[in-house]
């Protein structure tokens, strides 16, 4: 019989590093695809996005040691879902830069 916090470990374990594999290949995509937008504005997008990841990292064991690692795992999660819906139903390119940069920092201490 599989017990709830085992199914949910799972879930996570797959749900973040799917998040991770669609973040890379979507964001520079979805910038240069606005009609308004040039192609150098994907890479800046892409560089971004990478920036977010990295500070998240640094920053995470910081955050770790100040509060416990379910609150920085749960707030990072609810960063990074705000985000992702900031990033999809936004309707302009202008109002999608922080959703990229909310879902990479908040994401990435995850499993």
């Amino acid at each position: 019989m599989l017990h709830r916090r085992y199914v949910l470990i799972g879930l996570l374990a797959l749900a973040f590093p799917v998040a991770d594999g669609t973040g890379l290949g979507w964001v520079a995509l979805s910038v240069v695809d606005d009609p308004h937008a040039p192609a150098a504005v994907g890479t800046s997008a892409l560089a971004l996005f990478l920036a977010a990841t990295s500070s998240g990292r640094w920053l995470g064991p910081v955050l770790i040691r100040r509060w416990a690692r379910v609150a920085v795992l749960r707030s990072g999660a609810r960063t990074a879902l705000a985000g992702l819906f900031l990033f999809v139903l936004a309707p302009a390119f202008r109002r999608r830069w922080p959703g990229p940069c909310c879902e990479r920092s908040g994401r990435p201490l995850a499993p």
